[in-house]
This record gives structure tokens, sequence and C-alpha cells, in this order.
């Protein structure tokens, strides 16, 4: 994969890296894998983890021997919340690992934050807090998706989305930080009234098919809203899980559909990466379309040799 897709980002993703010494350690091996294979390369594959941050402490000298490009740490919201997600204690485990990460860790640190029906209101003073009290600087917005077997509680309607917009947004640029700090907020391919929403409150300027704006506040946050006004596809993102499985970025979410969704199985194809991608890039579902329904004329049709798509492996 290193040699031959060589794509832009690798992410470890999906369970827990850190949970089984096998999965670090070929995570690790990746990094070590990267920096001989590319060594001579204009440019060389990112490669980041997502982890709960609750086993850190067990592979420090890893992490500081082959440190990944950045290392996303999952947390739910303040402390009482994400205990109130993740279980009594789950805070407690993660708080020493958080202020190692800060004190040694020499790559971005990255809050994955999932937005919720019940933690929306709360991101600024989240924000607020993590900065303030851990010194982190990167924070990473996203939008939970219910599905059939999780809990609907937490799905977020449109009013909380609209709220959302119109004003929790705005109040990220009255928090008090220690310095600068960046937020992503990611919106996927959400209704078309969202995205109405956002370019009415100035968020989003470009119809673009997937676009960026950013906004920079007095305050020292400068905020990044990115829209998707289409599936993504094969071309912008895929997931490989354990099994094999070739997946378009939507198909993420539905873990227990991987068999079915899947474009390829790896194996099917010897681990030939390059004819997984142009297999996949067949099925229509996965190319990118307008509003009219014709294909974006930046959909690359066959393989990019510039342009590597990313990647993310569980």
């Amino acid at each position: 994969m290193f040699d031959d897709l060589a794509p832009a980002v690798v992410s470890f993703a999906g369970k827990e890296v850190f949970a089984d010494a096998r999965s670090a350690e070929i995570a690790f091996e990746a990094i070590r894998l990267r920096d001989e294979l590319q060594v001579h390369r204009p440019y060389h594959t990112h490669i980041g983890l997502i982890t709960n941050g609750t086993l850190l402490h067990r592979f420090q000298t890893a992490l500081i021997t082959f440190p990944p490009d950045h290392v996303d740490v999952s947390v739910d919201g303040l402390p009482a919340f994400h205990n109130q997600l993740r279980g009594p204690g789950a805070f407690a485990r993660l708080e020493p690992n958080l202020r190692w990460l800060v004190a040694e860790f020499p790559n971005p640190i990255w809050i994955t934050h999932t937005l919720f029906s019940t933690n929306l209101r709360a991101v600024p003073r989240f924000v607020e807090y993590y900065s303030d009290t851990f010194g982190l600087r990167h924070f990473s917005l996203g939008f939970y998706h219910s599905l059939p077997y999780t809990s609907p509680k937490l799905t977020v309607a449109e009013g909380d989305y609209v709220s959302f917009v119109e004003g929790t947004l705005q109040k990220l640029s009255r928090i008090d930080v220690p310095g600068s700090v960046n937020v992503i907020v990611d919106f996927g391919a959400e209704s078309a009234a969202v995205i109405r929403r956002l370019e009415d409150n100035g968020w989003v300027e470009s119809s673009e098919a997937i676009s960026s704006s950013k906004h920079a506040f007095d305050n020292g946050v400068t905020l990044r809203v990115n829209v998707s006004r289409v599936p993504v596809g094969l071309w912008r993102a895929v997931r490989v899980t354990p099994e094999g499985y070739w997946l378009a970025a939507e198909d993420l979410v539905y873990a227990r559909e991987y068999a079915q969704r899947a474009v390829a199985q790896l194996r099917d194809y010897s681990f030939n990466t390059r004819t997984a991608y142009n297999v996949g890039l067949a099925y229509l579902r996965n190319a990118a379309r307008s509003g009219n329904g014709t294909l974006l004329p930046s959909l690359p049709t066959m393989w990019p040799s510039r342009d590597p798509v990313a990647a993310s492996a569980d």
C-alpha cells in the first residue's frame, strides 16, 4: 500500500488500536515501513491514530520512537458527560494519558468530538475547558448518525442542526482560550436545508461539491467549516477493514454491513490496492455527483498520479 497506492493519509481507526498489542504493533510497523519505502518521495503518507486514550501509557516508548503524524483522542464531552456515555471512571482513565500526550508527544494532538443531540450546545464550553485545562489546541467535530441498533435519543434532529448553526457556532468567537485554537466542524452530506442555513449565516460560501471555509476570531479561535454537498465515494477516502473489505467513505459507519457494502475484497485481488480502487470506481454509487445527477468533473476516472486518495485502516 505504501509503495504503490501511496495514499495521502492513513488513519488507524475503528476499534481501539491499543486494546491489543498486535494491532498496536501493526500501527508502529506501518510508520517504520512508510519511512523506509517513501524516503525518496517528494511527499509521504501522513499516518495518524484514533484512540480513546485510556491505554496510551502502555505504549509511551513506542509512541516516542515511532511517532504518528497526529493522534486523535476521542472525547465525548466535559468529564461528567464523557463518563455518562462511556461508563463510570472513563475520564479518570483518560486524563493522565491526555496530560502525558500534551507534555511529551512531539506531533499534533487532536480532540475528536462526536456531536449528539445532548452535547451540541456545550461545544463552546467543551473547547474552552480542554484548551484551558490541558493546553489542547486542535479540535475536530463531527455529527452522530443514528443506526438501527443505536440509541435514537442521541440523534441530531434538523432543529438541533439549525440551533447549532445559528447560535452555537458564533459563541466560539466569545470563549476565553489561552492562545490560538483550531476548531474544525465537518458537515457531511446533510440535508439541503442544513446546508442552506450554513450559507445563509455566512459559514460557507462556495457552492462546490466539497468546500471549506475558514473564520478567524479575535479571541484566537480559528473555525473551519467543511461541507460535503455530495457523497464522496471512493475518490476522497476509503476504508479497509481487518477482513480485507474495501469500502467507500460513506459506508464506514455501517459496521455490521461491511460485507454487503464492500466494493471489493482485497484478498480477491491479492491485496493489489490499485486494482481495487479502479474496480470500485466502476460502481456508480461511489461516483461523486452534482445536484442534477451528472458526474463531477473532479472525479478521477483512472488511477491518480498526483492526487492520491486517503485511506482509513481498522
